[in-house]
């Protein structure tokens, strides 16, 4: 609905309408979308095969951001090798492409997707109080470390808010960010099954420490060093510098899947501890908590963007046409690198910093997982009572 408007639809009235109810319908699918996210948690009673999964599952979210990514060359090479193709055809194509895929999977995953933890049961559920379940959420202390942590995280996409100003002023050129996006994405690949053997090694805890200490040295490195080592400014020996901005990103990009493959097992385990310490999961009362605080931080991240570009004095260049033209002024030029840089190592070293209080760890960790065990074997037990046949003979 979003991409492509029925011929009935023709005047003004008539869009806004349509795009308004698309939009609606959109944002409520969308909201329901995480009880799909939830199903990892639940999809097996061990440990090691649901960290294993989780990793699986982030190995190949990169291809989902990866298809979309040839539009923007289908939509230049198509209409040039056919005339009869244009480039609304290539966006409504590949809309529909992408509908009947998710659809696809969608559908397979209804199917096939099984939740193998053992639940409590409706009645079970019934009996507790939903201000009891709200109380058992403000007391989970991992689950708090773990907002407490994405709070942070979420201030490193100011820096990258700043990541245009940066290549048009500090480089010279837009162009030099499409060039360094081809680099610093391919190590993704290889950190993900990377994560995988850290958190088996050191636990998801530690891990995420050390990715989030890691980024914090990495950008303070990057930023101390600068953006033009090769001369007095980035024009001096051009390619070397570009070469160095694009390998020291790619090195602070390194923790960026670690950090999401150890932070969904730490949520997995935060559900852990809330049916240890209580007996129920509250998977969905827990991402509601989670995304009103994500939606916090990102009205403040928001709301520093344009701010830290105000702090800095920027003032916009353009030509007698209109275009953006690079700034000069070195004061500015140094205030962008440093947003560029610093918030994002904040926002990391913040992140890291705020798994200490991230209890679920060591022994404790151990105790949980033997005693969840004995629970959920009780509770199938009772389960399989229920639910066996009466003897009629009795």
């Amino acid at each position: 609905m979003m991409f492509t408007a029925p011929g009935f639809v023709h005047t003004s009235w008539q869009k806004t309408i349509w795009c308004g109810a698309a939009i609606i319908i959109y944002g409520l699918g969308m909201s329901y979308f995480g009880a799909w996210g939830l199903m990892i948690y639940n999809i097996t009673p061990n440990t090691n095969e649901r960290n294993n999964l989780i990793t699986i599952t982030k190995f190949f979210e990169l291809f989902g951001t990866w298809l979309p990514s040839l539009v923007p060359i289908l939509v230049t090479l198509l209409p040039k090798l056919d005339s009869r193709i244009s480039m609304k055809s290539v966006y409504s194509g590949f809309a529909y492409f992408m509908l009947i895929l998710a659809a696809f999977f969608a559908i397979f995953g209804f199917f096939n997707m099984r939740e193998r933890v053992p639940l409590m049961s409706r009645e079970e559920m019934n009996e507790t109080s939903f201000i009891e379940s709200i109380k058992n959420i403000f007391t989970n202390r991992p689950l708090f470390s773990i907002i407490l942590a994405e709070f942070f995280n979420a201030f490193k996409s100011v820096g990258g808010s700043s990541e245009s100003y940066f290549w048009l002023n500090n480089t010279g050129s837009l162009l030099n960010q499409t060039i360094c996006g081809l680099f610093t994405g391919i190590p993704n690949y290889v950190m993900i099954p990377f994560a995988a053997k850290l958190v088996k090694k050191f636990g998801a805890r530690a891990t995420a420490i050390g990715a989030g200490l890691f980024g914090f040295f990495a950008y303070m490195g990057l930023f101390l060093i600068g953006y033009h080592p090769f001369g007095q400014t980035f024009q001096d020996n051009k390619i070397f510098n570009l070469a160095f901005v694009i390998f020291g990103l790619t090195i602070c990009g390194l923790p960026n899947k670690v950090i999401g493959v150890a932070n969904t097992i730490l949520s997995a385990e935060a559900l852990d501890w809330m049916e240890w310490k209580h007996g129920m999961r509250h998977e969905a009362l827990v991402t509601t908590v989670q995304g009103y605080f994500g939606k916090l931080a990102t009205s403040v991240t928001s709301w520093l963007s344009g701010m830290v570009l105000t702090w800095i004095n920027y003032v916009p260049l353009t030509d007698s046409v209109g275009n953006a033209i690079p700034q000069t002024d070195p004061g500015m030029l140094k205030g962008i690198w440093a947003i560029f840089c610093i918030l994002p190592a904040l926002a990391r070293g913040f992140y890291g910093v705020s798994f200490i209080l991230y209890p679920i760890h060591g022994q404790l960790q151990q105790e949980m997982i033997v005693e969840l065990a004995d629970i959920r074997a009780n509770r199938l037990h009772e389960q399989n009572k229920l639910n066996a046949p009466t003897d009629n003979a009795e």
